[in-house]
């Protein structure tokens, strides 16, 4: 998934870049509201947006009516669509070079005012989360300047940086019109104060736990529960923004490969993203002894022809794996034909295969002592991943699953019937 580009922070610091004469213009500082600011309860829910490799949260607005996520390099990791059209996007974003927070505030708004050359300083304030420092401030700019295009309206940046690490930033950015911004900033400044961050071996111990209560939800499964979890087939929409971009065939049975009988799952996925459709058909198998699995993806890109005419235009990228004897071995054929073979050692506890990710995932309701986490492939990545679910109630007796396939990819939400 893409969203317009908005600029950010480079973190490179042998990059120089000419002063713009808008930020040598005198900071104006913006009048105080009347009043005590707002308790963050009355502006924020407490559901928190959550990245897992560095073990950063931070709550998000109560009126968020979208929040996506996206993988795509250069995209943010989470993009909360607030009402009144502000957006309130998440990025993280290293460097080569160990740099302190003034060093990449410098940097930081130097590129702003090399991008948006009219752009003034409204307003800027360091901040401290126990210790780690960040900075926080806004811009106003007149007209704005994206991918060759002006607006002509009025805007307001927001961007409050703080470090994670010597080498890796944590980016919270506000884009809003300034007639909406008076009312924004102060959702905007809760949701940044409400950051938090679990210390690295905090996060190793919380790793742990998880894996084992995932190796304990496992075992707790009987077979009857694992075979009426097993659906013929499923058909599935895929919707962006209330708009149907495509659909996905899921199909279970039992089979045969070779001398061993098992499970095999079936996925048929279309999808049209940005004038190009996406076809996939995948194919998963797990002996019934757990001892081997197999599969095979196959994804075409096909360009959108003008009307009337064909697709002719298109390219594909295949994948193989198999898990055996211990050992997963995955082969990977470019478009160009070009095929690289990964292999792993089998975790020794935790691993999931890919069929259990399909024909386990409506048995996940009876999780509810915390995430649980596996070791599973992750074909997006093309590695061994450490993947985790959250289980979270609704209120018409369903369930929600928050999926993160791998520490560094965004997750992945489904919600299931009663």
């Amino acid at each position: 998934m893409r969203y317009p580009r908005i600029c950010h922070p480079r973190l490179n610091p042998s990059a120089t870049w000419p002063r713009p004469l808008a930020l040598m213009l005198a900071v104006f500082a913006l009048a105080a509201a009347a009043g005590a600011a707002p308790e963050p309860d009355a502006l924020l829910s407490h559901e928190r947006w959550r990245e897992h490799k560095y073990g950063i949260s931070v709550r998000m607005p109560l009126d968020t009516v979208q929040l996506a996520t996206s993988d795509v390099p250069g995209d943010p990791l989470a993009r909360m669509a607030c009402a009144g059209g502000s957006t309130i996007n998440i990025f993280i974003r290293q460097a080569q070079e160990p740099q302190t927070i003034d060093e990449i505030k410098t940097a930081a708004i130097n590129q702003i005012g090399f991008v948006q050359p009219s752009a003034v300083i409204l307003d800027e304030k360091k901040l401290d989360f126990n210790g780690r420092p960040g900075v926080m401030y806004f811009f106003r700019i007149p007209e704005k300047v994206e991918k060759n295009e002006r607006k002509k309206d009025p805007w307001v940046l927001g961007q409050a940086i703080i470090l994670v690490d010597t080498h890796t930033v944590a980016l919270i950015q506000l884009d809003v019109d300034a007639a909406e911004f008076e009312e924004i900033r102060p959702v905007y400044e809760a949701v940044v104060n409400s950051y938090e961050q679990v210390d690295p071996e905090q996060i190793v111990r919380q790793r742990a736990a998880q894996i084992e209560r995932g190796k304990a939800w496992r075992a707790s499964l009987t077979a009857e529960q694992i075979q009426s979890a097993i659906v013929a087939e499923q058909w599935f929409r895929i919707v962006e923004q209330d708009k149907d971009i495509g659909y996905m065939r899921i199909t279970q049975r039992k089979d045969r490969r070779l001398q061993d009988s098992g499970m095999r799952v079936d996925v048929q996925a279309h999808l049209l993203i940005n004038n190009a459709t996406y076809d996939t058909l995948s194919n998963y198998f797990e002996s019934d002894d757990g001892e081997t699995e197999a599969w095979s993806i196959r994804t075409t890109v096909r360009a959108q022809a003008s009307r009337g005419a064909p697709n002719t235009q298109s390219v594909s990228w295949a994948e193989t794996g198999l898990r055996a004897d211990g050992t997963i071995t995955v082969n990977r054929e470019d478009p160009q034909g070009a095929v690289k073979t990964h292999e792993w050692d089998m975790p020794a506890e935790g691993y999931i295969s890919q069929v259990d990710l399909y024909t386990l995932a409506p048995l996940l309701r009876e999780v509810k002592d915390g995430p649980v986490s596996f070791y599973a492939y992750y074909s997006n990545a093309g590695t061994l991943s450490f993947r985790t679910e959250m289980v979270e109630p609704l209120p018409d007796g369903g369930f929600r699953v928050r999926s993160q396939p791998s520490i560094d990819h965004p997750e992945q939400v489904s919600d299931y019937d009663a």
